[in-house]
C-alpha cells in the first residue's frame, strides 16, 4: 500500500472578509458588554435604560457577528481563521446574555 505524498501549499491565503467583520463585531460586542456591567456594578444594580440599550446593543452585536462568520466560513480560497475566532467570541458572549436573560426571569 503506498502512502500518500503531502502535498504542501506555500501560498499564503488572505483572511476573508467577512472574518475580519465578524471579528469586529464581536470584539465591539464584548466592549459592550463591559460597559453594561461596568453601569449596572456601578448603580448598585439599578441599572437605567442606558445600561439595558447597551446590552441590547451587545446582543444585536453579537448575532450580526455570527452572520458574518457564516458568510466569512463559506468564502472560497481564504483562510476561515478569523471567522471561527469570531464566531466563538460571539457565540460565548451570547452564552452569557441569555444567562443573564434567564437569571433576571427568575427574580
Amino acid at each position: 500500500m503506498e502512502q500518500k505524498k503531502k502535498k504542501y501549499s506555500y501560498i499564503r491565503r488572505s483572511y476573508a472578509r467577512n472574518g475580519i467583520g465578524s471579528l469586529f463585531l464581536a470584539i465591539l460586542a464584548f466592549c459592550l458588554l463591559v460597559a453594561a456591567v461596568v453601569m449596572t456594578v456601578s448603580n448598585m444594580g439599578q441599572a437605567g435604560l442606558n445600561a439595558g440599550a447597551v446590552g441590547l446593543s451587545s446582543m444585536v452585536m453579537a448575532l450580526m457577528s455570527l452572520w458574518f462568520a457564516r458568510l466569512g466560513f463559506l468564502e472560497k480560497n481564504r483562510s476561515p481563521l478569523l471567522a471561527g475566532i469570531g464566531a466563538s467570541l460571539s457565540g460565548l458572549l451570547l452564552l452569557f446574555w441569555i444567562g443573564i436573560l434567564i437569571a433576571g426571569a427568575r427574580l
